[in-house]
């Protein structure tokens, strides 16, 4: 088995378009084994009136489990929001995260956006460890 420093890691950009709350707003299908490691909602910003933007990472049509949801609140300001793969406390999981086999399908569902206006761009970002190499 590969040590620590021999996995390879990497990122999954999926943009996303906000014009609607709505169900696999954005889809990537696997070409390899992998594992995620976090995930992570990034927005150029908030958008404006009352609400949040929440979106939930799927393989497979089943939720991926993260320590805390992918939301930004407009009241809040923040553009972007981390969670790791339920699991991965301290480092404690090796080599961690939640398992993608190769031609699993990755879908970005997003269950809401701002009441007025929603962010203009916007990514999920996920933070991967290669398997297999």
């Amino acid at each position: 088995m590969a040590d620590q420093q021999q996995l390879r890691k990497s990122y999954i950009s999926l943009p996303l378009s906000l014009a609607a709350a709505a169900a696999g707003i954005a889809t990537f299908i696997a070409s390899h084994p992998m594992r995620i490691l976090s995930a992570q909602l990034c927005l150029s910003d908030v958008g404006t009136g009352a609400g949040a933007t929440t979106v939930a990472v799927n393989i497979n049509g089943t939720a991926v489990a993260l320590i805390a949801p992918l939301t930004l609140t407009v009241a809040g300001g923040v553009k972007a929001v981390k969670s790791d793969a339920l699991g991965l406390v301290n480092g404690q999981s090796y080599p961690g995260g939640i398992r993608v086999n190769k031609n699993d399908t990755v879908t970005v569902d997003v269950s809401a956006i701002p009441a007025t206006t929603s962010p203009k761009i916007a990514h999920v970002v996920l933070s991967v460890t290669q398997l297999d190499i």
